[in-house]
């Protein structure tokens, strides 16, 4: 889902980064700009944060070597993991590698 609400004034990159944060509860991933200054600052607002690319990174491991003994959904860091997991934890790691160029 992309956001297009923006502030009017195309250099307001602090109140157009502030307006974001808003939205994530609404799992928007994105949102539309009207200048390439703008660019920048929606990427990291959208950007996922290092702890959430390392725990992402960590359970895509673990899943991999749960997957060699055959088991399907286990435990991570207390919590219950299964398919769904798994795929937000690779959309994470996916959106952080195309933000950074990585």
């Amino acid at each position: 889902m992309i956001l297009t609400l923006l502030p009017l004034n195309f250099n307001q990159l602090i109140k157009l980064g502030s307006c974001t944060c808003m939205y994530f509860p609404f799992h928007y991933t994105g949102k539309q700009v009207i200048h390439p200054n703008q660019v920048q600052a929606v990427q990291e607002e959208f950007s996922p944060s290092q702890e959430r690319v390392q725990w992402a990174t960590e359970l895509i491991a673990a899943f991999d070597e749960y997957q060699k003994l055959g088991k399907g959904a286990f435990n991570f860091r207390g919590s219950m993991i299964d398919m769904p997991s798994v795929k937000q934890a690779q959309n994470i790691v996916t959106l952080a590698a195309a933000v950074t160029g990585k």
